[in-house]
């Protein structure tokens, strides 16, 4: 079915770094319409699509519409060897979309066992660690569509409170940020009044 004012083709995807799946896209697009009002006014402007490993996709988007605010979201997928599939839909009011995000999921594996990943807009190659308090715990590079992913093997609720570092060619910090990206239902519902 096509609404009107949503993009259902490819040309966002394509313009995307990674693959987005369009079947996962639609889904992102089916689920974040039951939270606004009118789903078909949204839009969606996709900023990265592609493996974490392990049977685990994700989509990096920017979601707006007439009378709500613009958010980030992130949606992971893990498809199980039956088909069947599990979701973690996380978001954040937006900000720069430039600007790296990280996040934390535990889709098809255990909340003992946390992956992380950083999305490095135009960042192929960049230095990505992972600090917790003073030490850094993981190191990755981004790879050619500027993505780092890590399974460090510690807890989700551990893992939230780490932060990122991005590095240039010298090794110095360029960008910081937290993964603690939180539930995409908070972020669209919690605290405004649209």
């Amino acid at each position: 079915m096509r609404l009107p004012g949503v993009t259902h083709t490819s040309v966002p995807s394509l313009a995307a770094p990674g693959h987005v799946d369009l079947e996962q896209a639609r889904g992102l697009l089916q689920g974040l319409g039951a939270l606004a009002t009118p789903p078909w006014r949204l839009t969606y402007r996709y900023l990265w699509g592609g493996s974490l490993g392990s049977r685990r996709d994700a989509i990096v988007a920017i979601v707006s519409g007439p009378g709500t605010p613009t958010f980030l979201a992130v949606q992971t997928t893990y498809t199980a060897p039956d088909g069947s599939t599990e979701q973690d839909r996380l978001g954040r009011l937006a900000g720069d979309s430039s600007r790296p995000v990280g996040w934390t999921t535990t889709v098809g594996g255990s909340s003992d066992f946390a992956t992380a990943a950083v999305y490095v807009p135009g960042g192929a190659g960049t230095g990505v660690e992972l600090r917790e308090g003073g030490r850094t715990i993981a190191i990755a590079t981004a790879d050619a569509t500027g993505l780092a992913v890590f399974s460090p093997g510690l807890p989700q609720e551990r893992l939230r409170r780490c932060e990122y570092r991005v590095l240039d060619a010298a090794g110095k910090v360029v960008h910081r940020g937290g993964l603690d990206l939180g539930a995409l239902y908070a972020a669209v519902m919690g605290g405004s009044d649209w």
